[in-house]
């Protein structure tokens, strides 16, 4: 079983939204600039950017997924 990998960055569930905002543009303005899109592609990885709108989506259906698949393994 393959589900491959990913970095999250996470904060505390009663962090404020402004803060979510300011750490969201500057982890978007470091993941947009030349030189981490460089970078990534030199290691031969496939970027993907998911914001604070679209992650929790992302996590529940790799959830769902994979917990489906692992139901199906016959141990």
């Amino acid at each position: 079983m393959e589900t491959g990998s990913f970095i999250l960055l996470a904060a505390p569930k009663n962090t404020p939204k402004e803060v979510i905002a300011s750490l969201e543009t500057s982890f978007k303005d470091a993941f947009d600039s030349e030189e981490f899109q460089t970078w990534v592609s030199g290691v031969g990885v496939t970027p993907n950017w998911l914001g604070v709108n679209d992650v929790q989506e992302w996590i529940n259906t790799l959830q769902s997924e994979t917990f489906k698949v692992m139901d199906e393994l016959d141990l």
